[in-house]
């Protein structure tokens, strides 16, 4: 025999493994070695690695799943709280700060938040205070419209009388 050689068969129900290695040198040797391991003593070890890895896949996924879940409760939670807050601020309820929060993005959102929440506050106070005073011109205004009419009727009632 020239070539190695794999062979597979049975024997009384049970399935071996069979190599035939040619070992040829220079110094006249001209061998067979001959190997043969059953089957079920090489995938004991087999079905042993792929047990393992099948556990090891799933303890992996469980952990990746345990991670995603905690990773988004993190990033909704102050996400989910700034939506509220909206909702109030538009319901007329303007002191509605946003707590800070670890990621950095989140916190510059909340902080941008709490400062446009502050402005339409102001910007609400200005409206009130301009309301104010154009309520104050008006009335003062009409006051001397008021005042100017009767002063028309008198003098109108002073003209008929002379």
């Amino acid at each position: 025999m020239q070539q190695n050689q794999a062979l597979k068969f049975d024997h009384k129900g049970q399935v071996y493994f069979l190599r035939v290695t040619s070992l040829l040198k220079d110094i006249g040797l001209d061998w067979q070695i001959v190997v043969v391991v059953p089957e079920a003593d090489f995938m004991a070890r087999v079905n042993a690695n792929m047990r393992t890895t099948l556990w090891l896949c799933l303890a992996a996924s469980s952990l990746a799943i345990a991670v995603g879940v905690f990773t988004a409760r993190r990033v909704t939670r102050p996400i989910i709280q700034m939506s509220a807050a909206t909702h109030k601020i538009v319901s007329g309820e303007l002191e509605q700060p946003i707590a800070g929060s670890a990621i950095q993005e989140v916190e510059n959102l909340a902080d941008t938040f709490n400062w446009m929440s502050q402005q339409i506050k102001a910007s609400r106070q200005q409206l009130r205070d301009y309301a104010r005073s154009l309520e104050a011109n008006v009335s003062e205004r009409t006051q001397a419209l008021e005042l100017e009419i009767q002063q028309h009727k008198q003098t109108e009632t002073a003209l008929q009388h002379s």
